[in-house]
């Protein structure tokens, strides 16, 4: 017995990306960094609330980037065991991780397109 390898479920411990609470933690973060970007500050402040938003959101990017799932030594457990609902396992994660990037940006694309009140035609 002793030279055959240990099998255990290891998905029963993990949570999956599209629950109820990491949506909602997702969708938590992303607002915040939103809100932080979205600020009308202007100079050094503005700078800061941009710096501010892009930290988190690249705290929350990196906690999902080194997520169980694409570890080296689980990781390959996890995806056996989902089997083909891996690969949705996987995109659900990554855009997860990346949605308060994506919300950072748009936030700031949507600050810097001039503004068209006030403008004589």
């Amino acid at each position: 017995m002793w030279p055959a390898p240990a099998l255990a479920e290891v998905m029963d411990k993990e949570t999956a990306p599209w629950s109820p609470t990491r949506l909602m933690a997702a969708l938590i973060v992303s607002a915040m960094c939103v809100v932080l970007r979205g600020r009308r500050t202007r100079g050094a402040a503005s700078w800061v609330a941009l710096v501010a938003a892009m930290g988190l959101a690249v705290a929350w990017a990196t906690a999902g980037a080194c997520d169980d799932f694409f570890s080296s030594d689980v990781g390959p457990a996890m995806r056996h065991e989902l089997g083909r609902a891996s690969i949705a396992y996987g995109a659900v994660l990554l855009l997860e991780s990346a949605a308060p990037l994506v919300a950072v940006l748009l936030a700031s694309g949507r600050r810097s397109q001039p503004s068209s009140r006030g403008s004589a035609v």
